[in-house]
């Protein structure tokens, strides 16, 4: 904009003195002083050589002279200036977008007007982001200096960049506002310009241009002074304020900034690159091969991956092969036989459909908007600070990507762009090397791209050498390939079956739901049919165990407590009381709160109950099949020798003579709409919702005494809340434990009776369940862990 009305006044003082022709000017009775350089303007006479007319006037002709005022000699100035120097501040914003160039230093030199010199140096600043920024032009070079990095463009280059950015569809078009503009236009605005004499010498003067209040100043010899612009221009408000030196001399403020130790890259060595990749978008076919190994931090023990996808843009379809070999696991490699655990995944993409196999004996099947919205429900998860979340998060070992650096750029702290996150940047014929730094990413080591370029100087392939993660070295690269018409799909439906993940995104969404309420409250009972060496049937003895779960999500300090209780537990003679305890039966009392299990097993008499107690940490209880030992062995009492027997179903396994293929862990998975379920007091309620999976657990184990796990999960709206719901499970369980010696079955129904998502924490002290959770694990937090035999 500056250099757009410097111009125009410029431009529009030369014809002012070229408009007297050769006249000479002489200044008015009452104008103002003339600078330095201000043209002399005597009176002037002419004669004519004709004859002369009795009835024509005696005298000759006399001409007015121009009176001179101090926008022409502003303009005189401007006309004659050859240096310039400019200090101050330039303020930009947009909407809520504030950029800064502070400490502004120009420096100008103007020797005509095809050969220009101009260095800025300046802090680039956003909110309390700033960068160093220094700008140079000379020799129709442009010289940038920010971010770390040299880069130098040739004016040459700019109808490249036009050309490269139409590649991309991208049109560079004159604002509206300067529609129809013109020189003479300027110039009329320009003759508009007011002017009134500062006290303390020189002139100010302002005129509006383009919507923009422009104020300059000068001093008694109408050198500018200052130069200060307020005002709106396509939404964008600008403020500008400079003080300056001009010269009608040249000073050699100016010199190129490249020197034989400090060379700038050329900008024009990234075109090619830039230019493939539009060429790339273009494209409706092509192919990409990825190779790539994932090692430790000693180079050994990789994965590899090997696999390649291509695309066809015109029927929005696609195809792809993965193959990921686990070459860290040797435990089925001999000297003649290498078989290690190997991941094969095959894709077809059909518009909105996808279908997939893994290995050999799994298809399936979802669509992009069920990718789309996981991806949505996995990013809410992460961001969440609800205490379950946490948790669940703490558990999966999920990192903390909400505080990366590059995280917080998207949430929009753009300041923290201006660090110098781009380590190196280089460019020649055939590869482009970029390495950027770990702190923008949030991650261990530093990232590398290598861009390779082929002899027609398109791109051919993109490698990440050496990307240290955590323990992991990881190497990867991706090469472009032609389309293959011959490329081999996937099965129709018609031949195999697909199991259908397309609902799988509102189990988890039912699921987050459920988990960000404050208090819920679960019902449901739990039978555990039971046979000793096929003689002894206790199938309708553990039954109708009463279960009762309470949780309170306490987001004042983002914690977690939970109140569980299994009533009506039967005391079985040899099986979990001795044979003359005269026992009636059990309560287990099981409390969650601070990271410990609280366990309270109470055996009831008829004269008075006995309570048995301990503790347990929550790392702890997941370890070595703990979890089993403290609710069955400790919690219901089981005897020794049916725990060791059951331990010694849970712990071994016949060895594996091939590795575990998780193709074959689901046995069925079916979504269902409007299911029926009949609880245990024989009431059938219809849910809107219902997912059926049948989970081969003892291939899981590698062992035939454990049976598949039937889970059967049920949602729905509920009253009075927006969204849906977990509404009931049931799960079955079977285990075939010493050959058929010891048979039992987990049979479990639990129901969602009571829900409150916006109880606040003070109200739960309120609650009888929660005051007594806390005065127990308060009372008990000296417990010990409970030891065992088995």
């Amino acid at each position: 904009m500056k250099h757009i009305v410097t111009y125009s006044i410029v431009f529009a003082a030369s014809m002012v003195l070229s408009g007297v022709g050769g006249f000479l000017l002489t200044p008015a009775k009452d104008a103002p002083k003339q600078p330095n350089n201000a043209v002399e303007t005597p009176s002037t006479t002419t004669t004519s050589s004709s004859t002369v007319d009795d009835t024509s006037i005696d005298d000759e002709p006399t001409f007015i002279p121009i009176e001179l005022t101090p926008v022409d000699y502003l303009i005189d100035g401007l006309l004659n200036m050859k240096s310039l120097k400019a200090n101050g501040n330039i303020d930009i914003t947009y909407t809520d977008y504030n950029v800064s160039l502070t400490d502004f230093d120009l420096y100008l030199t103007l020797e005509t007007f095809s050969d220009i010199a101009v260095n800025l140096n300046t802090n680039l600043k956003y909110h309390e982001g700033y960068t160093p920024l220094n700008v140079s032009f000379l020799d129709d070079t442009i010289y940038c200096s920010v971010l770390g990095n040299d880069i130098k463009l040739q004016t040459s280059d700019f109808s490249d960049i036009g050309d490269i950015l139409n590649s991309f569809g991208i049109e560079m078009q004159t604002p509206a506002i300067f529609e129809g503009v013109s020189l003479d236009s300027i110039m009329e605005e320009m003759k508009t310009m007011q002017y009134s004499p500062l006290v303390e010498g020189g002139y100010e003067f302002t005129v509006c241009l383009f919507g923009l209040n422009i104020y300059l100043t000068c001093d008694n010899d109408y050198s500018l002074t200052s130069l200060n612009v307020s005002g709106e221009l396509e939404g964008i408000n600008l403020n500008v304020s400079l003080n300056t030196v001009i010269k009608n001399e040249i000073i050699d403020y100016v010199i190129s900034p490249e020197t034989e130790e400090r060379i700038y890259q050329p900008f024009n060595s990234f075109f090619p690159f830039i230019r493939s990749i539009g060429e790339l978008v273009n494209q409706t076919q092509f192919g990409i091969s990825l190779t790539g190994t994932v090692q430790n931090i000693n180079k050994e023990d990789a994965l590899t991956i090997d696999g390649d996808l291509q695309f066809d843009l015109n029927n929005n379809s696609g195809e792809g092969k993965l193959s990921i070999v686990d070459r860290s696991d040797k435990t089925y490699v001999t000297e003649t036989d290498e078989v290690y655990p190997t991941h094969n995944i095959e894709i077809n993409v059909d518009n909105e459909d996808m279908k997939f196999k893994y290995n050999e004996g799994m298809y399936g099947k979802f669509t992009i908007t069920t990718l789309q919205d996981l991806i949505t429900l996995i990013s809410s998860f992460l961001e969440s600070d609800n205490p379950i979340m946490l948790l669940l998060q703490d558990r999966l070992i999920i990192p903390d990507l909400s505080s990366s650096i590059i995280s917080r750029i998207m949430n929009g702290e753009f300041e923290l762009l201006f660090n110098d996150y781009i380590k190196k940047l280089y460019a020649d014929e055939s590869v482009i090397d970029i390495i950027i730094s770990k702190d923008l990413l949030g991650i261990d080591g530093d990232l590398e791209l290598i861009i390779g370029l082929d002899e027609t100087q398109n791109l051919k392939y993109i490698n990440i050498p050496n990307f240290t993660l955590g323990e992991q070295v990881i190497n990867f690269e991706a090469t472009l390939v032609s389309y293959n018409n011959e490329y081999q799909k996937l099965p129709a439906e018609t031949e195999v079956k697909y199991f259908d993940f397309s609902e799988i995104q509102i189990l988890l969404a039912l699921g987050l739901n459920t988990a960000e309420i404050s208090y819920f409250h679960l019902v449901g009972e739990l039978n555990l049919p039971m046979k000793l060496l096929s003689i002894f049937d206790l199938s309708n003895i553990c039954k109708d165990i009463g279960l009762e779960i309470e949780i309170f999500n306490d987001m004042s300090d983002l914690s977690t407590r939970v109140n569980a209780k299994l009533t009506n537990i039967p005391a079985i003679k040899g099986v979990n009381t001795s044979l003359f305890s005269g026992e009636q039966g059990k309560t287990l009392e099981v409390y969650y709160d601070n990271e410990f299990i609280y366990f309270n097993r109470i055996e009831h008499f008829k004269k008075q109950d006995k309570s048995y107690t301990c503790k347990v940490g929550t790392d702890e209880i997941m370890e070595n099949n703990n979890i089993i030992r403290y609710l069955l062995g400790f919690g219901l009492g089981l005897s020794d020798s049916i725990m060791k027997q059951l331990m010694s179903t849970f712990t071994t396994s016949t060895p594996r003579t091939s590795p575990l293929d998780l193709s074959n862990i689901f046995n069925d998975y079916v979504y269902n709409v409007d299911a029926e379920v009949t609880d245990w007091n024989n009431v059938t309620r219809t849910y809107k919702r219902n997912w059926y999976l049948d989970i081969n657990v003892g291939y899981l184990a590698n062992n035939a005494d454990l049976k598949s796990l039937v889970v059967s999960i049920y949602g729905d709206n509920v009253n009075g809340l927006d969204g849906e719901y977990l509404q009931f499970i049931a799960v079955e369980f079977n285990i075939n434990a010493g050959s058929g010696a010891f048979t039992c079955s987990v049979d479990l129904d639990a129901e969602l009776v009571d829900i409150d998502p916006n109880i606040t924490p003070d109200v739960f002290n309120t609650i009888e369940s929660y005051v007594s959770l806390n005065e127990y694990c308060l009372n008990h937090i000296n417990d010990s862990p409970a030891s065992f035999s088995y």
